[in-house]
């Protein structure tokens, strides 16, 4: 047996043979230990389950609230330094040819048409 072990046997010991303590006491402080350790990681636990969802998902919390503090602000028009070689930017899907055909044979002639003035905007 090592020292330390030996020593904390004896304490143990002699606090059981003495009249002021109670063996059991020793026995709830671990319990007390126990308590208190999963009161500590059941926090922990709550608090990663509830953060982790908000950190995966904050672009999905934050949209909203930028969307109604636009409403509430009014939207401003934005004032460039700088001359835009494009109108408009369009992203579409160079692999599906229903977005191909959409692109060439009726939303690039609207937008020219509104461009040269002969079609109106509304």
């Amino acid at each position: 047996m090592s020292k330390t072990f030996r020593k904390s046997f004896v304490m143990v010991e002699m606090a059981s043979k003495s009249s002021n303590t109670n063996p059991t006491t020793w026995i709830c402080y671990g319990y007390e230990i126990i308590k208190y350790a999963g009161i500590a990681l059941a926090c922990i636990c709550f608090t990663l389950l509830v953060a982790l969802p908000c950190y995966k998902y904050r672009w999905f919390l934050k949209h909203p609230k930028i969307v109604f503090s636009t409403i509430i602000r009014g939207l401003k028009a934005v004032r460039l330094d700088f001359e835009c070689e494009y109108d408009a930017y369009i992203a579409y899907n160079h692999d599906s040819e229903a977005d191909c055909d959409f692109m060439v044979r009726k939303l690039l002639p609207a937008l020219d048409k509104i461009k040269d003035g002969t079609e109106d905007v509304s």
